[in-house]
Parts: structure tokens; C-alpha cells; sequence
């Protein structure tokens, strides 16, 4: 009888040993955020587009193996273009936090310039950020329709003082169909090149700037473009040509 009793105890044993599993689950994948603060506006003959880096995941962790971000582009005509259909999108560049070229980086802004869209044709931009292990995030695109380069201002006079510099320039006159938003002003100095990033923080509303705190002797060139608003989209100007200051003490 204990005998019996035993055999049904491993018998059942077995049983509950044999139980079917089920799958394995896979573990979870952490997918990065899409860029932020993206724009696209276009400049003079290109487009500038600009965007910053995600700092987390999807999920709300933080983002610590951000590999790069991809960058494809399509110039078509309007009525050529479908974005959910399996058109190529060429890759153009892909920008990584540590190597950005041919991107520039300015504090936590990434800027790339692209050209090669003829009048009418709207360029489509795609970023999509890929962490180390190649996982994306949700794409996020961009549009503008291409227009042809407005003329750009003219710098007529300039000024120098103690430190300082004053400029004038004319203005070009506004295309039909767009509304007047300001100047942008760029400097630099004669061994290095011009930001990406104009050195006011808002548009000029008047066709004049003073410059001060520069330095004695050190020679400046600055140029001057317009910005305007079509269709609610902005676009400059072509810039103006350079002129060159050096400042001196009265």
C-alpha cells in the first residue's frame, strides 16, 4: 500500500515537472525620442535646417547611447510626391554628436545647409535618430516649397569708433506676396568664418545697427540679409556683400 502510495507521489511529480512552457519574452527595446526645435527655413540659394538631440527615451529613461541622427532628402514637384508610398529617400548625411560635420554645432543647436532644388519644387527632409544598437526613432519630417533667391540688402556706409562700429545699409525691396520680418546680421572676424547663427537674437526691424565692445585694431567683416514671410514660411534673402571694419580709438 506505501508502495502504491509512493508511485502515484512520482507519478505526479513528473506531471507538474512536465508542464508546457511558454514563449520566452523578448526584452524590451529601448527606442530614443525623435529630435526637437526642428526647423527648416530656406537661405539665400539653400535651405537651413536645424534641430536639437534628444536627451531620453521613449519610455522616459535617459538617452545614454545616442549613435546619430539620419538625415534623407527628396526635392520633387507638389503633385509628384507621396510620403507614404515607397519612394527612395536618399541619404544625405548622418550627424553624430561627437563628429557633427558636416553639421555645424552651436551650444545644443545642430545646423546643416543643403542646396540642389530648383524654383517649385518642395524639399522633403526626414531625421530620424538611431541609438547604438540601431534601434530609430519616429521620423520627423519637413517641408518648403523652393523659391527663387531674393535680392539681397546693400551696406552703404559704416562707422568706426572707439570699440565700436556703425552700419547702414539699403534695403532691398520686398517680393509681392510676402510681409517684411527683419534683418539678419552676421559678423566675424577676418581669420574665421561666419556663424550659421545670425548675432542678434531677433531680427533687425531697421536698416541700421551699431556694434559695440569689439576690439581695437582687430579688423571685422559683417553682411546683412533680409527676412521675409511667404505662405507662412520664412526665407532670407542672399547675403549682401561683405564690408570690412577695423575699429581704432578716437
Amino acid at each position: 500500500m506505501r508502495q502504491a502510495r509512493l508511485l502515484v507521489l512520482m507519478v505526479f511529480l513528473l506531471l507538474m515537472g512536465c508542464g508546457k512552457r511558454g514563449p520566452v519574452r523578448p526584452l524590451i527595446e529601448k527606442l530614443p525620442q525623435s529630435v526637437t526645435a526642428a526647423e527648416l527655413i530656406q537661405r539665400g540659394n539653400g535651405f537651413l535646417l536645424s534641430w536639437k538631440m534628444p536627451t531620453e527615451n521613449q519610455d522616459g529613461t535617459r538617452l545614454d547611447d545616442l549613435d546619430h541622427v539620419e538625415i534623407r532628402r527628396v526635392f520633387a514637384p507638389p503633385a509628384e510626391f507621396c510620403s507614404e508610398c515607397p519612394t527612395p529617400w536618399p541619404l544625405i548625411a548622418r550627424i553624430s554628436p561627437q563628429l557633427p560635420a558636416p553639421a555645424k554645432r552651436i551650444k545644443q543647436t545642430y545646423l546643416l545647409v543643403d542646396r540642389g532644388a530648383e524654383t517649385g519644387q518642395v524639399a522633403h527632409y526626414r531625421l530620424t535618430v538611431l541609438n547604438r544598437e540601431g534601434h530609430a526613432s519616429v521620423p520627423v519630417d519637413l517641408q518648403r516649397i523652393w523659391r527663387r533667391p531674393q535680392a539681397a540688402p546693400v551696406l552703404v556706409k559704416s562707422v568706426v569708433g572707439d570699440r565700436s562700429v556703425t552700419l547702414e545699409w539699403r534695403p532691398a525691396s520686398v517680393p509681392e506676396g510676402a510681409s517684411f520680418v527683419g534683418y539678419q546680421l552676421y559678423r566675424r572676424e577676418a581669420e574665421t568664418e561666419f556663424s550659421l547663427l545670425p548675432m542678434t537674437i531677433r531680427p533687425l526691424e531697421k536698416p541700421e545697427f551699431s556694434d559695440y565692445g569689439l576690439r581695437n585694431g582687430q579688423t571685422y567683416v559683417y553682411r546683412i540679409t533680409r527676412l521675409s514671410e511667404v505662405d507662412g514660411q520664412r526665407c532670407e534673402s542672399l547675403p549682401s556683400a561683405e564690408i570690412w571694419v577695423v575699429p581704432t580709438a578716437e
